[in-house]
């Protein structure tokens, strides 16, 4: 599989390239990804977009897994993941009642499930997916924040600076913590993937 860095054209991050497919995910994300992806046996993805990261999935997980992948818009995944056989491409408001209920036996079907919330309102996936996992199953949002207080502020900066990330983030633990806690969910491998901008979350 070719992956390279590239630089945003937009603020001049440095993001990936999968297949030629850009993907707006700091480089730093490849060995945290390529080690902790193969957990797990049902691998869900909110959020297709173009489809660099799920390219990225499909080559890390293991062969015996599943990956599941949802995008809202019909004209934005590149055509190589569409026709990629072991990528099952789903479109679909993954808010909408039907979407949901499948998504939900998907996570309790059998086996380590991971989910990843990275579409265009990703504190509210978090929100609503975090009650249907099942234990030992884990959950990520990306374009993450800690916000916790004034030293996980100043870590999370120190973290952008380090891998060159210069986007807005989208999911704070302000945002969610009220409902992980309130699911029983804990946080898993926190410090490693925050500084890839992403938090990550464990059923306990």
């Amino acid at each position: 599989m070719k992956i390279k860095t590239i630089q945003s054209k937009t603020n001049g991050s440095d993001l990936i390239e999968v297949e030629g497919i850009v993907g707006a995910q700091t480089p730093a994300i490849l060995p945290v990804f390529e080690k902790m992806i193969p957990l797990f046996d049902n691998i869900i993805e909110l959020g297709t977009s173009k489809g660099a990261l799920t390219l990225l999935l499909d080559h890390y997980r293991k062969e015996d897994s599943n990956l599941t992948t949802w995008e809202l818009n019909p004209n934005i995944t590149d055509e190589l993941v569409k026709e990629t056989p072991t990528i099952d491409n789903k479109l679909g408001n993954v808010f909408a009642d039907n979407t949901v209920g499948e998504i939900r036996k998907l996570i309790q079907q059998e086996g380590r499930t991971i989910l990843l919330c990275d579409g265009g309102k990703k504190h509210l996936e978090v929100i609503l997916y975090s009650q249907y996992l099942k234990p030992k199953d884990v959950l990520m949002c990306h374009d993450y924040l800690d916000d916790e207080n004034e030293e996980t502020l100043h870590q999370a900066n120190r973290f952008q600076n380090e891998v060159n990330w210069k986007f807005a983030s989208e999911c704070t633990w302000t945002m969610i913590s009220k409902h992980i806690k309130k699911n029983n969910l804990a946080k898993w491998r926190y410090e490693e993937h925050k500084k890839i901008m992403w938090g990550s979350f464990i059923k306990q």
